[in-house]
């Protein structure tokens, strides 16, 4: 008599065979079949099953066969054993004796409703062994014979799939409602997940791509452990391919949009199009929904599959989130391009994007660090901007030699290209401001005195006051007082027009004091 430890072990392994955890099971069965119990004859069935499963046929059949030996009546009470052991034979290469010990069990359950189901095994058998007739003869007897059973609807299921590559894109359509009738009728899940699949699967051999994606993309839904979910997944990225061409030559950017979003783990083929990522920026551009690009493209931007594309990713995704104003996207996003690709021809670039960032953030130390290499010879920068937010950091921290020479070449390029720029007052101010650091008091002038042509309103009177101090420090009192008196003559400022007139009396007490010492 077995003792509870005992039944408690083989129930055990039971259920990692119901769980078709085949290794887990016969691990446990074989312990059985060495020991002298009462649960050796069952467990000699039962490790043939979990060897059946593992598809180790020959040791499958072996314990079979030993479990027949020990316990000959049992296959009577288990015909789904028996068709194990049957086809277990059968794979061996004797296919007459399984077929006569499936045949002598089907005649002893004719009256039960396992015979249609052992008769399709039967035909199972003899399909997989090139006796495709008399599968074929046999699934069909069984189909009109016992409608509306799990065999039937398994019978229906094989002779369907003999018609899978015969069909056209003008016949398929019959055959793919046969596929989703079995699906609807049928109970087994084995046998909905089956004709789900092969559903999606002749919608997307011969109809149209955006059909049969939706169609895979409803099996995944209902099957996400199904047998085919692999299979399903390179589907579904293939047709992913075929239906945003279709979407972009329709210029359909809403669609391609949804497309991308709905899909965006499933996109590996579609970047295989060198094109795909660009055209969907240009949609996303389109539609203007800069947040959703953003989100997109970051979670695009460390698939291994999107490696090639990842540069441009990041590019965009900066560009994105500087024009939105989101400054620490736009800064970890460059961070992680600099990172990644330390020898890319846009690492520059994207060096200059960090510096911007960091002089909008008022950092200017980072600044410097992000963009003094643009002192060095030979090197030179894509956006002008990068002059000046470099100049401006190095000559607040009195680094007047490099700041003036990086903002000389800022200045340049504006009058070279004959751009406007909101920057230019305060860049020629500050360049004033660097030269007279360096003691250059003439190219002082000539800094304010450009700057003064191109500043705006609000800066006149700031270069003004500037200049008066410069002509007071070399000692040119007439021209001092012309630009303080200026002020107060043009000037609306207030605060600055106070600031000139205290200048004119700091400069009438000093010319009072000189006279009486002469």
């Amino acid at each position: 008599m077995a003792v509870d430890g005992e039944v408690k072990l083989f129930q055990r392994g039971e259920s990692f065979l119901y769980k078709e955890m085949g290794a887990e099971a016969a691990e446990i069965f074989a312990w059985f079949t060495g020991r002298d119990t009462p649960l050796r004859p069952l467990a000699c069935y039962r490790l043939g099953e979990s060897l059946y499963l593992l598809g180790k046929y020959d040791a499958a059949l072996k314990a079979f066969r030993e479990g027949e030996q020990r316990w000959p009546a049992y296959m009577a009470f288990n015909p789904a054993t028996t068709f194990y052991f049957a086809d277990s034979i059968a794979r061996m290469g004797n296919l007459a004796d399984g077929r006569k010990m499936l045949a002598r069990l089907i005649a002893q359950l004719a009256e039960k409703t396992y015979a249609p189901l052992l008769l399709d095994r039967l035909a199972d058998i003899l399909a997989r062994n090139g006796r495709d007739k008399e599968a074929v003869a046999i699934f069909g007897t069984i189909a009109e014979g016992f409608p509306e059973t799990e065999a039937a609807y398994h019978a229906l299921l094989k002779l369907a799939d003999r018609r899978l590559f015969s069909v056209s894109a003008d016949t398929y359509q019959p055959l793919a409602e046969q596929y989703r009738s079995i699906h609807r009728a049928a109970g087994a899940v084995s046998l909905r997940d089956d004709a789900n699949f092969k559903a999606a699967l002749i919608e997307s051999l011969y109809g149209q791509a955006g059909k049969a994606l939706a169609a895979v993309i409803q099996y995944e839904k209902q099957y996400p452990q199904g047998t085919f979910v692999t299979i399903a997944h390179s589907m579904r990225q293939e047709l992913l391919l075929r239906v945003y061409l279709e979407m972009y030559r329709a210029k359909n950017y809403p669609g391609l949009v949804d497309l991308a979003q709905q899909n965006r783990d499933y996109l590996a083929r579609c970047f295989s199009d060198e094109m795909f990522i660009h055209r969907l920026a240009e949609a996303f551009s389109h539609l203007q929904k800069p947040a959703g690009k953003v989100e997109l493209f970051n979670h695009l931007a460390e698939r291994d599959w999107t490696e090639g594309a990842a540069p441009f990713i990041y590019g965009q995704i900066v560009d994105t989130s500087m024009a939105m104003g989101n400054l620490a996207m736009a800064d970890l996003t460059a961070a992680n391009f600099l990172r990644r690709f330390p020898n890319h021809s846009d690492y520059r670039h994207m060096l200059e994007h960090r510096g911007e960032i960091a002089f909008l953030k008022k950092n200017l130390p980072g600044v410097v660090a992000e963009l003094s290499w643009l002192t060095k010879p030979k090197e030179k920068a894509a956006q002008l901007n990068s002059y000046y937010y470099l100049g401006k950091a190095l000559t607040a921290q009195k680094d007047y030699k490099r700041g003036e020479r990086v903002l000389g070449q800022y200045v340049d390029g504006l009058s070279q290209s004959k751009a406007s720029s909101t920057f230019a007052g305060d860049a020629y101010f500050t360049l004033g401001t660097a030269r007279r650091g360096m003691g250059d008091h003439r190219g002082a002038m000539a800094a304010y005195v450009a700057g003064l042509e191109v500043a705006g309103g609000g800066m006149k009177e700031q270069f003004l006051f500037a200049m008066g101090e410069l002509e007071l420090q070399m000692k040119n009192y007439g021209e001092a007082k012309g630009h303080w008196n200026r002020i107060l003559k043009e000037g609306t400022d207030p605060v600055w027009r106070r600031m000139a007139e205290q200048g004119l009396g700091d400069l009438q007490w000093k010319e009072k004091m000189e006279t009486l010492t002469r």
